[in-house]
């Protein structure tokens, strides 16, 4: 084993040709299809896990302790948020893999976890804007201030807009996904299969979503929506090389979408799921197109 700082570029370097040795039991397995079944298969059991643990244990806490159901989702959102950092972390990362640094392209130095979560942010609201602007200027929706007299706890709601999307959504969700899964499978296969299998994976996770609808042609258009956004979080982590930029996107996306309501009326009721899978697609060729790009300044 080096004593090489890990990086995306020393993981990448551990294919069969390289010299580094592997990292992790990932890296070492001999069963390369069996052994990525398995991480993503764990790593669906470990996002539900966190994710039903967290929100039940948190919710009822401190709705035992009288605090109003808003006030309690908002824990519950934080206690996922805690819960999920030792899980992607010290049990699946350092124990289960052996890779002692826990590695997961979370990086503080020189502010690019700032910059690589403000890149997802952006990438995240331009692509909503768009979206919104398309439906505006098709008469399918129009600009207008949504009446918030009738909402009570106003101020309450939204921080709980912000704690469902940052701390139940995009944090967890893409720790694990993009920070432990596709560090992970970075090690044996190529970066775009290691994005677009996380992808996939993320996405079927999403049959038992709430939000996946009644009948199943809804479900699978859903499931095709967040293989996109999986897919986009992935590559924006691999561009920049920060998790970071995943996790701005993810948090993002929802808080640009949910934040749209407030502004735009006349039936608004969210961008069409197609339309999001579609503006998800054009994020990712973005990102392979910049990936490409700097490919060839480097080879010449």
């Amino acid at each position: 084993m080096t004593n090489t700082p890990l990086t995306d570029r020393t993981i990448t370097a551990t294919a069969p040709a390289a010299t580094v040795s592997p990292r992790t039991r990932y890296g070492r397995s001999r069963r390369l299809v069996l052994a990525t079944l398995g991480r993503v298969l764990l790593t669906m059991v470990a996002m539900l896990v966190v994710v039903l643990s967290g929100s039940l244990l948190g919710s009822t806490a401190l709705q035992a302790l009288g605090a109003p159901e808003l006030v309690a989702a908002a824990g519950a959102h934080l206690l996922v948020f805690l819960l999920s950092i030792p899980v992607a972390w010290l049990l699946l990362r350092r124990l289960l893999e052996g890779d002692r640094s826990g590695y997961l392209a979370m990086g503080w130095n020189d502010g690019r976890a700032l910059a690589a979560a403000g890149i997802g942010v952006g990438a995240a609201v331009a692509a909503i804007a768009v979206g919104v602007l398309v439906l505006v200027l098709r008469g399918d929706a129009r600009f207008e201030l949504l009446d918030t007299s009738g909402i009570p706890d106003l101020a309450l709601t939204i921080v709980v807009l912000f704690t469902v999307s940052i701390l139940l959504q995009g944090f967890p969700e893409e720790l694990l996904w993009r920070g432990y899964l596709q560090t992970t499978l970075m090690e044996r296969l190529g970066p775009w299969v290691a994005v677009m299998i996380g992808a996939v994976g993320f996405g079927v996770m999403h049959v038992v979503s709430m939000g996946s609808g009644a009948t199943v042609a809804d479900k699978v258009l859903y499931i095709v929506m967040a293989i996109g956004l999986g897919a986009a979080s992935g590559a924006l982590r691999l561009v920049t090389g920060s998790t970071w930029a995943a996790i701005g996107f993810h948090a993002g996306f929802h808080l640009a979408i949910r934040g749209s309501e407030f502004v735009v009326g006349g039936g608004y009721a969210g961008v069409p799921v197609a339309w999001l899978a579609v503006l998800l697609a054009i994020v990712t060729g973005v990102c392979f197109g910049v990936w490409q790009m700097r490919g060839r300044m480097v080879s010449s």
